[in-house]
């Protein structure tokens, strides 16, 4: 088979172990293409069959769109006609499921709490399941693992993709593996309690405490890993030689009903309303600043010159990042805007993370000593900066994450802030990650188009501008 993108060595070696199976499970270390691999598993079986084959993914909020486009990059053109992401009510993704236009649908894990899509996706009989973060069904009791697993069952072929399945104990592995091999498989019993029963005892039992504390029997560790290599694939940053230095990730979310209200105001109004007081965006350039705030999580009222924070899908998935990768990695969290500092500030707090912070009105003499105390301390993790004053001259080469969270409009802002921790030094690192956050239908989204094409920022604002003011008059 052809790839549109050819594969690094361990996603061949995953799809040769996952060809002529019914079922595999992808342990890759963020980073190392899980979703690539994924696609090309699923092309290799629409090969084989001639068609399309119906397919459903199951994955986090934040990566629908990931999967999308890369869907598109990597399948032929046929497939962008046949490829959804289900979106609206309950009612209504049950109606988009049941479209036999469409052979390829993408869905969140929360929609699986709606029963009548739940429905709507057993009645459609699934040939190929991929559920990504397979990790976030093993709770066994929880509706959502239920269901996922009993849609598992009715699909020819499953996948799974995750970075991390055993969160917490062994016992987590029950779910995943049930979704992914089938409950009456050899490798999970048909009933939760048995299996555990079978690899685990309660320490708790001989000491009539009344809460169990389940331990692994002696070779159940051994047992598991064995059954985990037989139906897995596993890859490791430091040992996938021929990923690329730096691997680039964008990730999108939604706007917030709330966010989805003040923004659309705004840009039809130029106005709108938190509770009595208002925010006003005088020009066209005003307004285009009050639309990435508002995306970025906060509100300035011209009414009393405060600001007011509103709720953030943007916020919420950057909370995710910091609590996944602060244990493993020193962060940098680029953001344009006063207001976001606080809010990182305290999502560090709320994680109990030591970070530092080099702003506009960061003092001189306390500069350096933020970069010494990022470099040198081992309980600093993050480190909170603006491009415009901490993303030129400063080497901050101790971190391996970038993360931009809200950028300004300039180009060079942005390069410059990329350098700071990919450059001569940061060879201390096996990969460097950088991260991107994007509020779909936003200005964020062009923004980031147009850093990404190497736009001069310049002929971007004169597009930015002319089209808003073509909106303007189209509203007078």
């Amino acid at each position: 088979m052809i790839y549109r993108i050819p594969p690094w060595k361990h996603q061949l070696q995953a799809i040769e172990a996952a060809r002529s199976k019914s079922f595999h499970l992808l342990r890759f270390e963020p980073g190392c293409g899980k979703t690539l691999t994924a696609i090309n598993i699923v092309r290799e079986l629409c090969h084989a069959a001639g068609d399309i084959l119906d397919t459903l993914v199951i994955c986090p909020n934040s990566v629908q769109e990931n999967w999308r486009r890369e869907f598109l990059a990597n399948c032929y053109d046929e497939v962008a006609t046949r490829l959804m992401i289900l979106k609206g009510s309950g009612v209504q993704k049950s109606k988009q499921v049941l479209d036999k236009s469409k052979q390829i649908f993408i869905v969140n894990f929360e929609a699986l709490d709606c029963n009548d899509l739940f429905q709507a996706i057993l009645k459609r009989g699934f040939k190929v399941l991929i559920i990504d973060e397979i990790h976030k069904i093993k709770n066994p009791s929880a509706a959502r693992s239920k269901k996922a697993i009993k849609i598992a069952d009715s699909c020819r072929y499953r996948y799974g993709l995750t970075g991390t399945l055993i969160l917490q104990s062994l016992e987590d592995m029950w779910s995943p593996l049930g979704a992914l091999c089938g409950k009456s498989s050899e490798f999970v019993h048909q009933n939760f309690f048995s299996w555990r029963i079978q690899h685990f005892y309660n320490k708790n039992a001989l000491k009539f405490l009344p809460y169990p504390e389940w331990v692994p029997r002696q070779g159940a560790k051994e047992k598991l890993d064995e059954i985990l290599t037989q139906c897995s694939s596993f890859a490791r940053k430091s040992e996938c030689l021929d990923l690329p230095p730096l691997i680039k990730k964008t990730l999108y979310v939604d706007l917030t009903a709330e966010q989805e209200r003040h923004y659309r105001e705004l840009e039809k109004d130029f106005l709108t309303y938190l509770g009595s007081e208002a925010c006003v965006a005088t020009t066209a350039m005003t307004k285009l600043l009050r639309c990435q705030q508002v995306a970025s999580g906060f509100l300035p009222l011209t009414t009393n010159d405060s600001l007011k924070l509103i709720t953030s899908n943007k916020l919420d998935l950057l909370r995710d990042l910091l609590k996944e990768l602060t244990p493993e990695h020193k962060v940098i969290v680029w953001t344009c805007w006063r207001a976001s500092y606080e809010q990182v500030a305290s999502i560090c707090e709320e994680l109990g993370l030591g970070f530092v912070r080099l702003v506009g009105d960061t003092k001189l003499k306390d500069r350096q000593e933020a970069i010494d105390r990022f470099s040198s301390d081992s309980n600093v993790r993050v480190f909170i900066s603006n491009p415009s004053s901490g993303g030129i001259g400063l080497n901050l080469q101790a971190a391996s994450v970038s993360i931009h969270y809200a950028k300004d409009y300039n180009l060079e802002h942005y390069l410059q802030a990329a350098a700071r921790n990919y450059r001569a030094g940061s060879e201390i690192h096996p990969t460097v990650f950088e991260y991107h956050l994007v509020t779909l239908g936003t200005v964020e989204e062009r923004i980031e188009a147009a850093l990404k094409d190497k736009m001069n920022i310049g002929a971007f604002f004169d597009g930015m501008r002319s089209e808003i003011c073509n909106l303007v008059k189209e509203n007078l």
